[in-house]
């Protein structure tokens, strides 16, 4: 259970911080993510993407600004509503939020969080982070010209940074609503009553009528998904 509570806390920390250094942290941090979160995405210009797919549904249902010096840099967390879904219309997704980000305002990098359940927004991605920067680059951000997007090219982590999954992988053990709610029903037991170890889980197995090993069992597994 600590094990546990250090990778929420260090998925939290790593989202206020921005994006400079979130997938490296997370390896220092996580031994479950280790081998898992080490960023391998491969900035795509827009002359190679390939015709995407429908867009799946989604909303956005936070988005702020991520601004350093003069560069305008931007985030939108995007919840699916069918999770099931492809690489490709992951890319799909986030190509549509950029577009509809172009017509709001000048920019010089944005950032896509793609999660599959609202509660966790700025909690750490669940189902890909996909970045649209120069050359792919946030950190390149301060080098162009505010809305100049010639050198723009996407860079894509797709998939959870802990499983290296997608909610289709995974299939029929992928969380259910319900074992959702049972997490997220401990997480707010945890950082918002203050309630520590077994009695967060048990306050939580009380809650939902269930076992507190049961609980114990759900609460890593949506954990770790």
């Amino acid at each position: 259970m600590k094990r546990l509570l250090v990778l929420l806390l260090t998925m939290a920390l790593l989202t206020a911080c921005g994006n400079d250094s979130a997938t490296n942290e997370l390896n220092k941090n996580t031994d479950k993510a280790e081998a898992k979160t080490e960023d391998n995405s491969t900035p795509v210009s827009n002359d190679e993407e390939e015709e995407a797919p429908e867009v799946p549904n989604y909303y956005v249902a936070y988005s702020g600004d991520l601004n350093i010096a003069n560069a305008k840099r931007y985030e939108y967390w995007a919840v699916v509503e069918d999770v099931m879904i492809s690489e490709e219309e992951v890319k799909a997704i986030a190509h549509d939020v950029v577009e509809n980000a172009k017509e709001e305002q000048k920019f010089n990098a944005i950032v896509v969080w793609l999660v599959d359940d609202e509660r966790q927004v700025n909690n750490g991605y669940t189902i890909g982070k996909i970045e649209y920067a120069p050359e792919g680059d946030w950190a390149k951000a301060m080098d162009v010209k505010t809305g100049d997007y010639k050198t723009f090219e996407y860079a894509y982590n797709i998939g959870s940074p802990i499983s290296g999954k997608l909610p289709k992988d995974m299939g029929e053990d992928y969380p259910t609503a319900e074992e959702f709610d049972i997490y997220y029903a401990w997480n707010d037991n945890v950082f918002q009553e203050g309630l520590e170890g077994d009695s967060a889980v048990q306050a939580t197995a009380d809650q939902f009528g269930i076992s507190f090993e049961d609980a114990d069992s759900i609460i890593q597994k949506v954990a770790f998904r």
